[in-house]
């Protein structure tokens, strides 16, 4: 009996860690790209171009310090109520999401993110456990040319999962890794921009060292296009996981899937400098609206992901 409640913890343990790389390549950051329906490879024109694509970075006219909180209680879930497939093959969104980036000359840029995620449950023995997922990431980009520039994040990777009976000793499951995306931009014409992300382009390995086990991501090839008729409005259409590649929900293969956006400047009170901006989009199965306000040199953005994420982020932009 003592062999088996073993097991089935062990087995917990290694669907929560393999949940957190599932769906890694889903769970998308920044509120202005939520709210644009996650099309956001081809105009990575802000500081969350360090997670859609760190080649943006090089639009960058200044530093740019950018805050998102997800308000989400979504990724809480009883275990004793789902199959076990269901529950480490859920979509996640993440909880804090906070990055830096600035010009660095006029041919290049760095940036820096920091990304976090708790997510509580219930164990089949009704113990109450919690995991959590930080990753700092380190970014950089640079133009081969006027029209062409190429960026690359090298990501660290930990999980930690805690078990709320035995803290502070906790339940002592943790596993880290190192990661690498690979994005290119390239500007077609004043209207038309095109963008290619490698999310996990060496498949991030993470390993238990407790349990003496090891997890892989899988490659995300995103690709995506962008066209801007003129500077009051974006239509921008992105493809998630071009390569279908990955293992999803009941053991199906991950498909890929199209998510597109488009951003408008909004007349306010005949304000000529028209501060506010409107959001919509099409995230993977779901429906996204956003807003953004502009104060001078500050940002303040909210999007409201409906269907299964249900959920809103707010976010926080500093321009300096």
């Amino acid at each position: 009996m003592k062999r088996v409640r073993w097991n089935g913890k062990a087995l917990m343990v290694a669907g929560v860690f393999w949940l957190f790389i599932q769906a890694g390549a889903w769970a998308d950051v920044g509120v202005r790209a939520l709210g644009m329906g996650g099309a956001f490879v081809s105009v990575a024109d802000d500081a969350s171009a360090v997670y859609w694509n760190p080649a943006g970075l090089v639009q960058l006219k200044g530093q740019e310090l950018s805050y998102t909180y997800n308000t989400r209680q979504s990724s809480r879930a009883n275990r004793n109520d789902l199959e076990f497939r269901d529950f480490v093959n859920k979509d996640i969104m993440l909880d804090h999401f906070l990055a830096y980036a600035r010009p660095v000359g006029d041919k290049a840029a760095f940036g820096i993110q920091w990304i976090s995620d708790k997510t509580d449950y219930l164990t089949r023995q009704n113990f109450k456990e919690y995991t959590t997922q930080d990753t700092v990431g380190l970014s950089y980009a640079t133009k081969l040319d006027e029209q062409t520039s190429l960026g690359l994040n090298l990501r660290f990777v930990n999980m930690h999962q805690v078990n709320y009976q035995q803290a502070p000793l906790s339940f002592g499951r943790s596993a880290d890794g190192i990661g690498f995306d690979l994005g290119l931009l390239r500007r077609l014409s004043e209207q038309w921009q095109v963008g290619l992300l490698l999310q996990d382009m060496n498949r991030t390995t993470l390993t238990d060292v407790y349990l003496q086990q090891t997890y892989f991501s899988h490659l995300n090839i995103r690709p995506g296009v962008s066209y801007r008729p003129n500077d009051q409005v974006t239509f921008a259409l992105d493809i998630y996981n071009l390569n279908s590649e990955g293992v999803g929900k009941s053991g199906q293969k991950l498909k890929a899937k199209v998510a597109f956006g488009i951003e408008g400047k909004l007349p306010l009170m005949q304000n000529e400098e028209r501060p506010l901006t409107g959001r919509i989009g099409a995230y993977l199965d779901a429906v996204t609206v956003g807003l953004g306000y502009r104060h001078q040199r500050t940002r303040f953005d909210f999007a409201f992901i409906g269907g299964k994420y249900d959920t809103a982020q707010v976010g926080l932009t500093f321009e300096f």
